[in-house]
């Protein structure tokens, strides 16, 4: 939507409380009605129950997620964690409709992701004949089909329904979805737009045959991450040269040249913090992160709790820049 301003304010997920559920529940049914409705289904009953709803919210493992935008609620989601941490369901994700369209749906998914870094593999469940919900997942989301049930090759966490053999409903027929995270995943997610726009007058680059790019005058320049920062993730980039965990400038005669060493981090930071995990969420998975990029063994997952607090208080403080806004593409 070129010339449009839009907010494109990240989503933050907030745990849903007990007295906001039957709220909750309604929005959500609200969702799932008038997307089965877009594909002909309309119906006097909701295409998920409320019994089904607090079915999954109960489930061992499972956290209720009130999704929100400037404050106002936009959406929600219930998932479960398997007990060993690194698999998991989305069991339900839904926008409301009044926020539909405006690629909602895309970042609260990678919010979610951030949420759980140590989650290898996610799962979910989608009816066969709902094509948004499988583009979304397929072609926006990077899951991949991995089982179609039907009643000769039924759910087998789904209790035997009644009928006769071979008679087929709406609820028989379901694709199964999984999404197995890469460790390149917390970088790899350019549709987490919280760091603004670009500046309005940028340098115009153009790949080159060496992996760099090329500038306006034809000079081959490095492509950076920082080229993209806005103010808030230079400020950020600083406080992690200053944390220095590997002590990669604390020599004053053997610094590096630049000053890029965590920039890699910043914009998985920028995710977590924008999702609104604690400061102990925040140092789980930091170190999680160092474990597996960087090859260190933190002495736990708080290990880095004294660090992640300061970034939270800078985060929620006025030392911050301001929330940004510009323009961006429906999705």
């Amino acid at each position: 939507m070129s010339g449009v301003g839009v907010d494109v304010t990240a989503p933050v997920l907030h745990p849903l409380e007990t007295s906001d559920r039957p709220g909750f529940i309604t929005r959500l049914q609200a969702a799932f009605d008038a997307g089965a409705a877009a594909f002909g289904n309309e119906s006097d009953e909701p295409v998920i129950s409320e019994a089904e709803i607090r079915q999954s919210m109960d489930q061992p493992g499972a956290a209720t997620w009130d999704v929100r935008q400037d404050g106002r609620r936009v959406g929600g989601a219930v998932v479960a964690i398997g007990e060993d941490g690194r698999r998991a369901s989305l069991d339900l994700l839904f926008i409301d409709t009044a926020e539909q369209g405006k690629g909602l749906g895309k970042r609260v998914w990678a919010c979610i992701e951030a949420r759980y870094p140590a989650v290898e593999v996610w799962r979910t469940l989608t009816p066969y004949e709902d094509t948004r919900n499988i583009h979304f997942y397929v072609n926006t989301c990077g899951f991949h089909i991995v089982e179609f049930f039907h009643p000769g090759h039924p759910d087998p966490s789904e209790p035997p329904r009644a009928g006769s053999a071979g008679e087929a409903s709406g609820a028989d027929l379901m694709f199964a979805f999984e999404k197995r995270r890469s460790p390149a995943d917390d970088d790899a997610r350019s549709d987490v737009r919280v760091d603004g726009p670009q500046d309005e007058n940028p340098v115009e680059l153009r790949p080159d045959d060496r992996g760099g790019v090329l500038g306006t005058e034809g000079v081959t320049m490095r492509r950076r991450l920082r080229d993209g920062f806005d103010a808030t993730s230079l400020a950020l980039a600083d406080i992690f040269q200053t944390w220095d965990v590997l002590g990669v400038y604390e020599d004053e005669d053997d610094r590096p040249e630049d000053d890029e060493e965590y920039d890699d981090l910043v914009s998985p930071m920028r995710v977590w913090l924008s999702s609104g995990m604690t400061p102990e969420e925040l140092s789980r998975s930091l170190t999680e992160k160092l474990r597996r990029d960087y090859g260190l063994s933190p002495e736990s997952p708080l290990a880095e709790l004294d660090f992640t607090s300061r970034v939270h208080s800078w985060w929620h403080s006025s030392a911050r820049p301001g929330p940004v806004r510009g323009s961006a593409r429906e999705g």
